[in-house]
């Protein structure tokens, strides 16, 4: 009532407009502030003024906060991993991948010859075999193969750590390792290099196929065969 007097005075006594709404603008915006309060999220209008804002401008949650998210980026990572990082941090780092390399081409002869086997019913060393198998492997190599191989360098960056101390004990055990310790070390390097890339990828590569033959139900070594040498 108070407010609707003074209007009526200040018509009676010609104010201005502009005091008519100097009188009526706190009403007018005191409603308008109540309208915007009721139309703001329960969570919004009763957090503090920090968190109000913050809860205001923080984005969604990424996809890459995700376990999914977090797969792809690894992957990412070690998918542009090449030769050329790996020789960056060592011979060591280098041996390992190739040794990681070979247990992975003997796994994927496995693989092949399983596949092989049991899709033809005849071993690859059947007669006239050998070709069709070889075009089995590179499909699987080129598929299998190029997917696997970030986890081939994964692993070998992983495991250079435990190639560096087989070498270091070996290199221990070796003659010349007080007077040419350099020579020591490189021949620790061979025979592991030897052992590992080619006695240990024959080893892998010969169990494996006696393994995809069992499961083919197709002899590895067919009957008559005869070993090359």
């Amino acid at each position: 009532m108070a407010r609707l007097r003074s209007v009526l005075l200040l018509l009676a006594t010609g104010c201005d407009a502009y005091q008519l709404a100097s009188i009526l603008r706190p009403r007018v915006i005191a409603v308008r502030s109540v309208e915007v309060a009721s139309l703001q999220p329960v969570a919004v209008r009763n957090c503090a003024p920090a968190m109000c804002d913050a809860a205001a401008t923080s984005p969604a949650e990424e996809p890459s906060s995700s376990t999914f998210g977090r797969f792809r980026a690894w992957v990412k990572k070690w998918a542009s991993f090449d030769k050329d990082k790996l020789k960056a941090m060592g011979v060591d780092a280098f041996f390992t991948y190739g040794i990681v390399s070979n247990i992975n081409a003997g796994f994927t002869v496995a693989l092949a010859w399983g596949t092989f086997s049991k899709a033809s019913g005849l071993s690859p060393l059947v007669p006239g075999q050998w070709k069709p198998f070889l075009a089995t492997y590179v499909g699987i190599y080129a598929t299998l193969g190029s997917i696997l191989r970030p986890f081939r360098f994964a692993l070998a960056v992983g495991a250079t750590p435990i190639y560096s101390t087989v070498v270091a004990r070996l290199r221990d055990l070796l003659p010349f390792r007080s007077s040419r310790p350099a020579l020591n070390r490189a021949l620790a390097l061979f025979l592991i290099s030897f052992v590992g890339n080619v006695a240990g990828t024959c080893a892998i590569i010969g169990f494996g196929v006696w393994v995809a033959g069992v499961v083919a139900g197709v002899p590895a070594f067919p009957p008559g065969w005869q070993r090359p040498f």
